[in-house]
């Protein structure tokens, strides 16, 4: 069962209990040595040996309580938490500058705000286009996202309120009608942008947002 994109974690129940018991035998084992006579050397040095075998077996079962789904979706988690405070703190950042009167720093973006940017001056000021890359030339899904993203973005931008550099992706979402494409736009890009050259974004998934947002022209 999934919700709101989570999937529930759910540990194996025989691997739980066996886990227990393992750690309350190796605390027992732990606990007696202390009550066996001092003349009885190696029988307390014998409790402590088994005491630490069990503590060992504990320790691998514990971790094999952490199946590979289980430690993916712990890792998705923790890429949401942390783009989530990266997103915060760029945020608190932009408004800190606002306050101070400081000027906007494009080197303080990525690369896909001052496209953004970019072309809607460009748009404004020019007729002829920019250089630009071709869709069809792409080769990574990644790129191909962060392209379908800041297309979509430059289409629908309010020439009454247009994305700035200092606008964080969400801030940037926020400016913009909301529709059925958008949050799963954003969420590819966001996975395409910030997620580890690991986590990789699926042929359909870049298919679909294709269809939906158009390759036409560039960007």
């Amino acid at each position: 069962m999934e919700q709101n994109g989570r999937k529930k974690i759910k540990f194996k129940r025989s691997r739980v209990i066996l886990t227990w018991v393992l750690f309350v035998l190796s605390v027992a084992a732990y606990s007696t040595a202390p009550f066996i006579p001092p003349d009885h050397r190696y029988l307390r040095q014998l409790s402590v040996l088994v005491g630490t075998l069990l503590m060992i077996a504990t320790l691998f079962s514990f971790l094999r309580l952490f199946t590979y789904e289980i430690r993916m979706e712990l890792y998705r988690r923790m890429s949401r938490v942390l783009v989530a405070a990266g997103e915060k703190w760029r945020s608190v950042k932009a408004r800190v500058r606002k306050f101070f009167g400081l000027p906007e720093r494009a080197d303080l973006r990525g690369k896909d705000e001052r496209t953004i940017v970019t072309a809607d001056r460009e748009r404004r000021n020019r007729n002829r286009p920019l250089p630009r890359a071709r869709y069809s030339d792409m080769k990574e899904n990644r790129a191909r996202i962060r392209f379908l993203w800041a297309k979509y973005v430059i289409d629908r931008a309010d020439r009454e309120d247009p994305p700035v550099i200092s606008d964080t992706p969400r801030e940037i979402g926020d400016k913009l009608s909301d529709d059925d494409v958008k949050d799963g736009l954003f969420a590819l890009y966001r996975t395409a942008r910030y997620a580890p050259d690991d986590v990789r974004i699926s042929d359909r998934d870049v298919v679909r947002e294709a269809e939906l947002v158009g390759t036409s022209g560039k960007i």
